[in-house]
């Protein structure tokens, strides 16, 4: 079951349908959080609540981020604009974004991008797996059945972010399903008192042993 937080936001709580057939259906980034080590280690001992498939999340950490704070990119559709080719014809390009669609945190050494969409929170690697775009300056769109799906501002790639998907569709690219780039999917929760969002990992970075107030 998913976390609600008193403002009704929540991770993805229903299993959207399946995000090939959603996509067949048609349908200057913010200086980064850092959670410290400190607060990690405080952090580290709690273990997420069982998701939808029933598999927990060892670890969860801290963003600092209330969920309320991110911008809801259900209010945030993708700009176009028509531009014509060297060949006369006219094409509908995306309108690169000056400002980003959520937010972006360093957590247990990764770089990763808190994202919402409407009650939906969910959390991604904030680089492009194709040729490491920055997503924060992409767009998150829901398509038809639900599914919630990241567009890469760079090649316009796009990657289902469906925290419930199936484990074969989760991350995976759906304008090149045969690609190898898969979104790197993090486990997300928001507190149901403070709205403040957690992601989970498996384990902690190496590098947090390491540092001088861990």
């Amino acid at each position: 079951m998913a976390e609600t937080s008193d403002l009704g936001l929540s991770v993805a709580a229903t299993a959207p349908a399946s995000p090939a057939a959603s996509a067949r259906s048609g349908a200057a980034p913010n200086p980064a959080r850092t959670a410290t080590p400190s607060s990690l280690a405080g952090a580290s001992a709690a273990s997420s609540p069982p998701d939808e498939r029933g598999a927990a999340t060892e670890l969860l950490f801290p963003t600092g981020v209330r969920a309320d704070e991110l911008p809801d990119c259900a209010q945030l559709p993708p700009v176009r604009k028509r531009q014509f080719t060297v060949t006369g014809h006219v094409r509908e390009v995306r309108v690169r974004r000056t400002a980003p669609i959520g937010r972006r945190v360093r957590v247990n050494e990764r770089d990763v991008l808190l994202l919402r969409h409407r009650d939906r929170v969910v959390a991604v690697g904030a680089s492009c797996p194709h040729q490491a775009g920055d997503l924060s300056l992409g767009d998150l769109e829901e398509l038809p059945g639900g599914s919630l799906c990241v567009t890469c501002p760079v090649h316009a790639w796009r990657f289902d972010a469906t925290p419930s998907a199936p484990p074969e569709w989760r991350g995976r690219c759906l304008s090149h399903p045969h690609a190898e780039a898969v979104l790197d999917l993090v486990p997300a929760t928001v507190d149901p008192d403070s709205g403040l969002v957690s992601v989970g990992f498996k384990s902690m970075a190496r590098e947090l042993f390491a540092a001088p107030d861990f």
